[in-house]
C-alpha cells in the first residue's frame, strides 16, 4: 500500500529517477601545452656561461670606449672655452638628459596664471603664506573669459616672453655638479638617519 505522506512520494520519486549518462563538466576547459624542457649537460652550461661572461666583456669594453670619447669631448671643451678642468665638463656631459625632450609653445593661459599669481602675492604683506593658482582658480578662469583675444595677447605678451626665458635657462643653465652631488648626499644621509631614529 503506497504511503500517503507527501515526504515519502518525494522521496520515492527521486529514488525512481536514474541515468546512464556520465555527468559532464558545465564549461570547457582549455588544456595547457605542456613543454617539454630539455636537460642541458656540464659542457653545454659551461659554454653557456662562457658566453654570457663574452658578452659582459664586449659590452664593458664598449662602454669604455664610449666614456673615452667623452672625455677627449670634455678636454677639447675645456681647450676651448678655457674655464673649468676637463673632469668638470667630463661630468657636466654624462649628467645630460638623453631622451629627446618635445617643447611646446608657452600658452597664453599658463603666461596669465603667472602673471595674476604673481600679482596676487606681491599684494600680500611680509610674512603671509603665499598663495598658489588653485586657490584663485575661479577668479582667474571668470577674468580670462571676460577678455577678447586681442587682449589676452596684449595683457600676456611679456610675461610669454619672460616664461620662455625662463625655459631657456633652466635648459642650458651651468649646472654646479660638485654642489648639486653635495646636496644629494646630503638628503640621502639625512634620510638614513630619520629611518635609524625610527627604528
Amino acid at each position: 500500500m503506497p504511503s500517503t505522506l507527501a515526504v515519502n512520494r518525494y522521496i520515492g520519486k527521486a529514488r525512481a529517477t536514474r541515468t546512464k549518462l556520465s555527468r559532464l563538466p558545465w564549461r570547457t576547459r582549455t588544456r595547457r601545452k605542456v613543454t617539454q624542457t630539455r636537460t642541458f649537460t656540464p659542457a653545454e652550461r659551461k659554454a653557456a656561461k662562457e658566453a654570457v661572461m663574452s658578452r659582459k666583456e664586449q659590452n664593458n669594453t664598449k662602454v669604455s670606449n664610449a666614456l673615452l670619447e667623452v672625455w677627449k669631448l670634455a678636454e677639447g671643451l675645456h681647450r676651448d672655452i678655457g674655464t673649468n678642468t676637463a673632469q668638470y665638463w667630463y661630468e657636466y656631459l654624462l649628467q645630460r638628459a638623453g631622451k629627446k625632450k618635445t617643447t611646446r609653445r608657452t600658452s597664453t593661459w599658463n603666461a596669465f596664471v603667472s602673471l595674476k599669481v604673481k600679482a596676487h602675492n606681491d599684494a600680500l604683506p611680509d610674512g603671509a603664506p603665499r598663495v598658489k593658482a588653485p586657490a584663485i582658480m575661479t577668479e582667474m578662469r571668470n577674468e580670462w573669459k571676460a577678455l577678447s583675444s586681442v587682449e589676452k595677447i596684449e595683457a600676456t605678451q611679456e610675461t610669454v616672453t619672460k616664461l620662455g626665458e625662463i625655459r631657456e635657462m633652466r635648459n642650458y643653465a651651468t649646472h654646479n655638479v660638485s654642489l648639486n652631488a653635495f646636496h644629494d648626499a646630503r638628503a640621502t644621509l639625512k634620510s638614513v638617519q630619520t629611518q635609524v631614529r625610527a627604528a
